[in-house]
């Protein structure tokens, strides 16, 4: 039994992401040329497809947010965008926050699976000690 204790700026980014990448797949069957339709269609389902995958703390989600926050970064500083850069920089830096990278380590969740099989066992040990003193 594996306990996976999802960090609630990551539930806010994944739903955020899962959102917005509907949106743009949407807004990418109203466009006139086929080549921004396409662009805007990948990126919508990157930003679905990684928000399913922080949601249910995909190692490699958080891998591809980093790398899809980084590319968003770097296209808010080309276009002076200072909101875009911004909201980038922070996501990354929550991303690289060493809670977060616990939360999605197969060891640190395999870790805190180990604590909780622990605490259960000793609370049966002790309802045992207790049974045989009544």
């Amino acid at each position: 039994m594996e306990i996976r204790k999802r960090p609630v700026l990551i539930w806010v980014i994944s739903i955020l992401n899962v959102v917005a990448g509907a949106l743009f797949m949407f807004a990418s069957l109203g466009l006139e040329t086929t080549a921004e339709g396409v662009h805007l269609f990948a990126v919508g389902l990157f930003s679905f497809v990684v928000g399913i995958g922080l949601f249910r703390l995909c190692s490699w989600a958080r891998k591809a947010a980093i790398a899809g926050y980084i590319l968003n970064g770097i296209m808010g500083l080309a276009e002076t965008n200072m909101i875009v850069l911004v909201m980038a920089s922070l996501i990354l830096t929550y991303l690289f926050s060493q809670g977060v990278k616990d939360a999605f380590s197969k060891s640190g969740q395999a870790q805190k699976a180990a604590e909780f099989i622990k605490k259960e066992n000793e609370g049966i040990e002790t309802m045992g000690h207790h049974q045989e003193v009544a």
